[in-house]
């Protein structure tokens, strides 16, 4: 929606789906004013692609789009501990080291807004039975389930412990261990994880890090559903000698979280493989009003793949509304709900010997998806957790 002198007010992204979705422009703030609407298709994917229109109309914006978000609660030291420089915050749960708060100081935003859904590592303890049928692989080690034995704050680095045994979903214990550093270098965050394993099984699958309560980015509710959540697509076959440039797909999954699999007990959930389905293990959420994104990426090892998974918790409404399918206040009844993000390494590691977590890094910046690749290649260079590849400057 632009002014007649083209000066843009807003802008939407196409859903990244097959259903017609309703989407808002909003141009309350220029009443009375003559503006006009451009729908750009220019979309980069390899694949068969397209735009569609059905209808356009004026309508009231809904009721709670201009609504401001709350703030989280001031931190309690009691309860949290702070880890903070001119860039990021970042709290934690003194109980279990659940990672309940990240913050954007530089733009006032806030990247976890529900901390009832905070979290910081899970990972599976499979346990052979006679025959591969039998094995039970969802023996899962939640550290939100665990309590927090000891930690060390110094200068810009929060190391957490939880020091064995730790319970599995049912409380039954293990010879496990496991540390958790998060440092606070190069105006991001950096995500480590450790764990000892005494045990005679192999660690399974590992989601780490668990970063749960998302709900988008924005000052208001209307720009929480408008947040794009943004991930690099494999490069496009180019002529020879040339090089082509990459490419991005988008969805605004705050709004409408389509499903990607129709088994088991989990709620809607997306995920999408590295290297496999994407050139590189990051994924990145953009909010076009205030042009801000937060990155979130990882360091793979090369012996192994990682996969980027999304989940909405607790569930979505099944069909797409005017709101969008994210369950509403009067359907929740008081339940916590957002996105749950991990990478999740599905090799895992051997029994009786330490495993360590592929690291992970996340970073406030400005700008979209050509931002993201630039400053993941600022530190993905770097092997292991030796530390980050030094800011390319401008």
């Amino acid at each position: 929606m632009n002014l007649t002198d083209g000066t843009e007010i807003d802008r939407v992204y196409a859903p990244d789906t097959t259903n017609f979705v309703p989407v808002f422009l909003d141009g309350s703030k220029h009443r009375g004013k003559e503006v006009y609407l451009q729908a750009v298709d220019d979309a980069d994917q390899p694949t068969f692609s397209m735009l569609c229109l059905d209808e356009v109309r004026t309508a009231d914006l809904p009721a709670d789009f201009a609504k401001p978000v709350t703030p989280p609660t001031a931190c309690d030291p009691k309860r949290s501990l702070r880890l903070e420089d001119e860039h990021c915050l970042v709290e934690v749960s003194r109980a279990n080291g659940s990672i309940t708060r990240i913050r954007d100081k530089e733009a006032g935003l806030e990247l976890l807004l529900e901390p009832r859904l905070a979290g910081s590592f899970r990972f599976a303890l499979p346990l052979p039975g006679k025959e591969p049928w039998q094995t039970i692989e969802a023996n899962w080690i939640r550290g939100a389930d665990q309590k927090l034995t000891a930690h060390r704050l110094r200068g810009g680095k929060l190391a957490l412990r939880w020091e064995g045994p730790l319970n599995n979903y049912l409380g039954q214990p293990y010879d496990l261990s496991a540390t958790m550093a998060i440092e606070l270098r190069e105006g991001g965050a950096l995500f480590t994880l450790a764990v000892e394993n005494a045990t005679e099984y192999a660690v399974g699958e590992t989601y780490f890090p668990v970063l749960g309560g998302l709900q988008g980015l924005g000052a208001t509710h209307g720009q929480l559903k408008a947040t794009e959540r943004v991930r690099p697509l494999a490069p496009q076959p180019s002529t020879p000698g040339t090089v082509s440039p990459p490419s991005f797909t988008a969805a605004a999954i705050f709004k409408v979280f389509n499903n990607m699999s129709p088994f088991g007990d989990q709620g809607p959930e997306q995920f999408y493989a590295y290297p496999e389905k994407q050139p590189q293990p990051w994924v990145g959420f953009h909010a076009s009003k205030p042009d801000r994104s937060v990155l979130i990426g990882a360091r793979a090892p090369a012996d192994r793949s990682l996969f980027i998974r999304l989940e909405l918790v607790p569930a979505s409404s099944g069909t797409t509304r005017d709101d969008g399918n994210w369950p509403r206040p009067s359907e929740l009844k008081g339940q916590p709900v957002g996105v749950e993000l991990s990478f999740v390494d599905a090799k895992g590691g051997p029994a009786g010997k330490p495993y360590h977590a592929a690291p992970a890094f996340l970073r406030f910046l400005k700008g979209g998806g050509p931002e993201m690749q630039n400053e993941y290649a600022t530190w993905a260079p770097g092997s292991g957790t030796q530390g980050l590849a030094e800011r390319r400057q401008p």
